[in-house]
C-alpha cells in the first residue's frame, strides 16, 4: 500500500506548554485504534497499520473484510458508502491479541490464517454498537444503539470467549431509554460506566462491576449528563455532553461523585482520547436552536483545567442527517507515541483524511 509518512510544511500549532507539529495527511483512510506506538487504520473493509517508531516504513496490510454483493455497490460509490456508513468504524486489541471489528450490521474478528476478518455477529436493530469495553478479564461488553422511536428494551450483550459468541447480559425495560451510547472500562475504579439517552428522563450515567452486574445509578434525568466521549483518569472521569437542547461542556466526575464543569464546547461531543496525561475531546456539527457552528474543533488540555482550541474544520455543505454530522474522529486503544491522530468526518475537502500531528513539549529556558 504505497501510503508514505509525508511530511507537511504546516506549521506549529502552540498550544499551552506544547506545540503541535503537523507532520502528515491521509486521503482515505480511517484512524481507529492505537496499540503503543502502531496505529491501525482503515481503507473501506481494508485495516492497514504504521509503527509510528519506524517512520522510514510503509503502512502494512492487516486484513480485510470480503463484503457481499450489496456493500460492495455501496463502497464503490463515495455518496452510497457515506450514507450507509460502509468499512469499518471500530477496531479493538482482545486479550489475546487478535483484533475485533465493528463494519455496519456486523462485528468481525480477525482469523489469523486467512488474514480475513470474519462475521462472529450480525447486528439486527441500527447500523452498529458506538463501542465495544473489555475488563481485565477479556469479557467483552456492548449497548444497542439504535433509532428505538417506539422506546422497545434495550440490550447489553456479552462475550466470554474472545468474541465468539455473543448473548444478551442486561436489558433495559421498555420506555426506560432509547439507545445506550457508550460502555467504558475504568481501571481506576475497577468499574465500567454506562452512558444512556436520549430524552431527559433517558439520560443515565450508571456504573457496573467488572462482571456487568449489581448496577447502580450515579446521575440521571438530565441533558447534561447525556454524554458519548469519556476518558477516566486517576483523579476522576472527565466526559463531555452531547445534547443538541442545552449548551455542551466537558466536565470532572470527581471522587465526591460531584459533577464540575472545566471548559464550554460549540457543540456536541462524540470523541475523545488520552496520550500520556494529555486530554483531547472534539465537538461535532449537530445543528439545533443551541448548536449554532457549522465548524468541527478538538480541544486540549495537559491538566484537565485549562482548555484551548487547537483545530477547527468546516463542515460539509451536504445535509447532515444523510451524510453524517461534522465531526473529528479520534482513535481508541493505548497510545505510548508522541503523535496525535485524527480524522475528519464529513467536513470540507477532509472526509476520511487521516491526519497526525508531533506532539512536542516546548521548553522553558
Amino acid at each position: 500500500m504505497s501510503l508514505y509518512w509525508e511530511i507537511s510544511s504546516l506549521n506549529k500549532i502552540p498550544v499551552l506548554n506544547y506545540s503541535l507539529k503537523h507532520s502528515a495527511r491521509f486521503p482515505n483512510l480511517r484512524a481507529l485504534m492505537w496499540d503503543d506506538t502502531k496505529l491501525y487504520c482503515s481503507r473501506g473493509y481494508r485495516i492497514l497499520c504504521y509503527d509510528t517508531e519506524l517512520p522510514k516504513q510503509n503502512w502494512g496490510p492487516v486484513g480485510q473484510y470480503h463484503p457481499n454483493l450489496t456493500q460492495k455497490l455501496y463502497e464503490k460509490s463515495k455518496t452510497l458508502s457515506r450514507i450507509k456508513r460502509s468499512g469499518f468504524h471500530h477496531l479493538m486489541l482482545l486479550k489475546d491479541d487478535s483484533l475485533l471489528g465493528v463494519i455496519d450490521k456486523a462485528i468481525v474478528k480477525l482469523n489469523p490464517d486467512t488474514n480475513l476478518f470474519e462475521n462472529v455477529f450480525t447486528i439486527k436493530r441500527g447500523t452498529r454498537p458506538l463501542s465495544i469495553a473489555s475488563n481485565p478479564q477479556g469479557h467483552l461488553f456492548w449497548g444497542e444503539y439504535f433509532n428505538n422511536a417506539h422506546r422497545e428494551e434495550v440490550h447489553i450483550y456479552a462475550s466470554y470467549d474472545l468474541g465468539e459468541s455473543w448473548s444478551i447480559i442486561y436489558t433495559f425495560p421498555n420506555s426506560t431509554i432509547r439507545h445506550i451510547h457508550n460502555i467504558l472500562w475504568d481501571p481506576y475504579l475497577k468499574t465500567f460506566w454506562i452512558f444512556t439517552g436520549d430524552d431527559h428522563n433517558e439520560c443515565f450515567i450508571m456504573k457496573a462491576d467488572e462482571n456487568m452486574a449489581n448496577f447502580e445509578i450515579v446521575f440521571k434525568g438530565s441533558q447534561n449528563i447525556r454524554c458519548v466521549a469519556a476518558i477516566p483518569r486517576p483523579e476522576g472521569l472527565y466526559f463531555a455532553t452531547d445534547t443538541p437542547f442545552e449548551a455542551n461542556n466537558i466536565c470532572i466526575i470527581e471522587k465526591s461523585s460531584t459533577i464540575r464543569i472545566l471548559s464550554d464546547l460549540p457543540s456536541s461531543s462524540l470523541s475523545a482520547c488520552n496520550i500520556s496525561n494529555l486530554l483531547f475531546f472534539s465537538s461535532a456539527v449537530e445543528p439545533s436552536n443551541v448548536n449554532l457552528t457549522k465548524y468541527t474543533s478538538l480541544k486540549f488540555s495537559d491538566n484537565g483545567h485549562t482548555w484551548e482550541n487547537i483545530v477547527s474544520w468546516k463542515k460539509s455543505a451536504l445535509p447532515s442527517k444523510l451524510f453524517q454530522f461534522a465531526n473529528i474522529s479520534l482513535p481508541t486503544g493505548n497510545n505510548s507515541s508522541s503523535f496525535l491522530a485524527a480524522t475528519g468526518i464529513s467536513v470540507a475537502n477532509e472526509h476520511m483524511a487521516t491526519h497526525i500531528w508531533e506532539i512536542q513539549k516546548e521548553r522553558n529556558d
